[in-house]
């Protein structure tokens, strides 16, 4: 008759690892919110390129001081 050993508990995961799962939560969060920002942005036109200036436009900005 075989005698039935209970089942050993897992270790927690050393400290490092846990840091290294934070510092990756928060590098994730920080690329959803710059991938938020960016289609906040290219909604609303900001990230167009901005026509080149032309002769009239410079002739109609104020001199500089």
């Amino acid at each position: 008759m075989a005698i039935a050993l209970p089942e050993p508990e897992p270790a927690p995961p050393p400290e490092w690892w846990m840091r290294l799962q934070e510092t990756r939560g928060t590098i994730n969060d920080a690329l959803d919110n710059l991938e938020e920002l960016y289609w906040d942005l290219e909604g609303a036109g900001s990230l167009e390129e901005p026509d080149a200036l032309t002769a009239a436009d410079v002739d109609e900005l104020p001199p500089a001081a």
